[in-house]
């Protein structure tokens, strides 16, 4: 019985106002997403630049080996980009599915942002996922490029500069060998 009467005592409550929840959720939804999209977007956007700059200044036109491990890096970084750009317009439907919801007072009864905000979630996860895959599968194509240069005849392959194998350690100066 007391489960019949605090649903009794529920429905005859006074409406509760969400105006302040509308606010904040607007306002924290933009700002969580914007931040997050362009963390992602740079990261992975610096992460090709940086992958197309390495090929060509340091590889340059030696032998790349496992050359798949680079596209699939490539293909996962702008796969994260794509992700992040379709999830500024899910989470868009999200806020206005929100706001309509609070509008006409099914936000109680709903997920807030319905379909939209499980999407939006989903593509967030996703271009975070691609990030670090892509990250990781450039590492490894970084790894078996960089130990596969060879050391010709004492000098690196692609420079001038001779390969130094061990440093030198100072001897300390006495009165008898220091400089006069």
């Amino acid at each position: 019985m007391t489960d019949e009467k605090a649903k009794d005592a529920a429905e005859k409550a006074e409406p509760v106002d969400y105006s302040e929840y509308r606010k904040h959720v607007l306002l924290a939804g933009q700002k969580s997403q914007d931040d997050y999209d362009k963390t992602t977007i740079v990261l992975s956007g610096g992460a090709l630049g940086i992958s197309f700059a390495f090929l060509k200044d340091y590889l340059g036109s030696g032998q790349i080996e496992n050359v798949n491990l680079l596209l699939l890096s490539w293909a996962a970084w702008g796969a994260s980009v794509a992700a992040v750009l379709v999830s500024f317009y899910t989470s868009h439907l999200a806020l206005r599915k929100t706001i309509d919801q609070i509008d006409s007072g099914r936000i109680a009864k709903e997920k807030p942002g319905g379909i939209y905000s499980r999407i939006t979630a989903a593509l967030n996860l996703s271009a975070g996922i691609l990030f670090l895959v892509g990250l990781v599968l450039m590492i490894g194509f970084t790894s078996v490029n960089m130990s596969n240069r060879r050391v010709e005849n004492g000098k690196d392959a692609k420079s001038s500069i001779p390969a130094q194998t061990h440093f030198a350690t100072p001897k300390a100066s006495t009165p008898a060998t220091a400089p006069k």
